[in-house]
């Protein structure tokens, strides 16, 4: 079970830990990295961050998406999470839209509507 969140750093289980703690283990790119996937050309991967602050919308989980141009590798992060299980269902959903996508514009379409979908009602 994860414990609540709590504003500093956290391991990639979500569990609080000391500032030489977070710097030792950021050090460690295998450990942060959560999942790994292709949609060609993009690559997507899920990373731990391990800051959380949540008063500032900083959260310790994101999704990145990457693209190689020649020996230039283009990364962005689309989405943050408060804890892995999200982040990794996040990943799942990112994944399956960027798949069904068949070109750059549609590739921007499918983030917006898997991320930012229209409000069905109004307040």
């Amino acid at each position: 079970m994860t414990p609540e969140p709590t504003t500093g750093y956290v391991d990639a289980e979500g569990n609080p830990i000391d500032a030489l703690r977070w710097a030792d283990l950021s050090r460690n790119n295998e450990y942060g990295l959560l999942a790994e996937d292709t949609a060609d050309p993009l690559i997507v991967q899920t990373r731990w961050h391990g800051i959380n602050v949540p008063d500032h919308g900083t959260q310790p989980f994101g999704v990145t998406l990457s693209i190689r141009q020649g020996s230039v590798t283009h990364t962005v992060e689309v989405a943050t999470y408060p804890d892995r299980a999200a982040a990794l269902a996040g990943h799942k959903i990112i994944l399956a839209a960027l798949k069904a996508a068949k070109t750059t514009r549609t590739y921007t379409l499918a983030l917006q509507e898997t991320l930012w979908p229209p409000r069905t009602s109004h307040p």
